[in-house]
């Protein structure tokens, strides 16, 4: 229920600030947002910190990810692809057709500057839908055919054969095992025990087969 769900918040919100107070801990409340993640409709219900209103909003952004109200991940991978664009246009002196740099340095400058921008948070933003995965994919084919010059016959998949570059999909996939082996590896119990209740409910709307959300 909405609305029990928004009174137990507020119970909680009014605990831990009284705590804080005790600490002479300040909280921002200007800097906090609610997003409810739901499928269902539902009302607008106030939450307050220290008697501040927080705003609602569709999306909040926690550790460099945006994590929307419905959980598809279509916030977080429009606002890595506006900023992925502006990092291109920002080096496009280098990875430009006309630039004299070497295809070594640019594969370089690729992995090192573009690629980290959208590979984090892999392993959970990777379970979006296929779609939204390929926004990320056309701007690596974009990319890829603006740094070697190629012509328009020549396909993606050569692109990334020649460049030795892995495909969004396959970056995903790979992400995703590493990740797994890190928490089977954790000493805590408890991560083992979530990774092995999500392994059972793997991404069907994807090729890769070894994918855990």
């Amino acid at each position: 229920d909405y609305q029990m769900a928004v009174n137990n918040l507020q119970i909680a919100i009014d605990e831990f600030a009284n705590w804080a107070n005790r600490w002479k801990i300040k909280l921002n409340e200007n800097k906090s947002t609610m997003t409810t993640y739901t499928y269902r409709k539902y009302g607008y219900a106030f939450i307050s910190i220290n008697g501040s209103i927080i705003p609602q909003t569709n999306a909040s952004k926690y550790l460099g990810l945006h994590l929307d109200s419905r959980l598809n991940w279509n916030h977080h991978i429009k606002v890595k692809r506006k900023e992925l664009d502006y990092r291109l246009k920002n080096l496009h002196w280098l990875l430009g057709r006309k630039s004299k740099l070497s295809l070594e340095n640019k594969r370089l400058l690729y992995n090192s500057i573009l690629r980290p921008v959208w590979q984090y948070g892999a392993p959970l933003w990777g379970c979006a839908k296929k779609a939204n995965r390929n926004i990320i994919q056309r701007f690596q084919n974009k990319t890829l055919r603006m740094m070697s010059n190629a012509p328009w016959y020549v396909s993606n998949k050569t692109l990334h054969r020649d460049w030795k570059i892995l495909t969004v999909d396959e970056i995903i996939s790979t992400s995703s095992k590493a990740h797994a082996k890190r928490l089977y590896q954790h000493p805590n119990t408890e991560a083992i025990q979530l990774l092995d209740n999500n392994t059972t409910r793997r991404l069907a709307r994807t090729k890769t087969t070894d994918f855990f959300v």
